[in-house]
């Protein structure tokens, strides 16, 4: 719990506050669909390449489609592990007042911030059972389990927040 002090007409204050809830991001949501996709242009790339030499009839070695190969490797182990360390540091915190996310810097909303709240769920989300919710009007918790359960979770706590703050 950190203490926040503010100041009254009537003499000093102190605001309690204080963290609800920490939640990670499901990982395999946010890589395994990344990694797809790269190989999948990792391949592409090669055969662009293999045809485009083909048709400049342009003999390939096999030393030239082993060195375009293991480039290529090397490019996608190198994006794989920069999705996996984007994923595992992506934190979000909640606390009674307002919700902060720990990616690369620190940013939070305030929960009288926020207008509209909605969850968007595609196809991957629902083999994954995890969805987005999207805090309007530019914040969003993305790659979380249980989604629904989230979502009527933080309508709770801007409800209240709302409440308390005589909004």
């Amino acid at each position: 719990m950190a203490e926040v002090r503010g100041s009254t007409p009537l003499g000093p204050i102190i605001f309690k506050k204080m963290l609800l809830y920490t939640l990670k991001p499901n990982k395999k949501r946010a890589i395994i669909p990344k990694v797809i996709s790269v190989l999948f242009l990792c391949i592409l790339f090669y055969l662009g390449i293999q045809l485009n030499l083909y048709l400049l009839e342009v003999p390939i070695s096999t030393f030239t489609a082993v060195l375009i190969i293991s480039a290529l490797f090397i490019l996608f182990v190198f994006e794989s592990i920069m999705t996996y360390s984007k994923a595992d540091r992506l934190t979000y915190y909640f606390h009674d007042d307002k919700l902060t996310v720990q990616n690369k810097e620190l940013r939070s909303i305030d929960y009288l911030d926020v207008q509209n709240t909605s969850i968007k769920q595609n196809l991957v989300d629902k083999v994954f059972n995890t969805g987005t919710i999207i805090l309007a009007p530019d914040f969003s918790i993305k790659f979380i389990n249980n989604s629904s359960q989230l979502y009527n979770w933080i309508n709770q706590l801007v409800a209240r927040s709302r409440q308390m703050r005589g909004f």
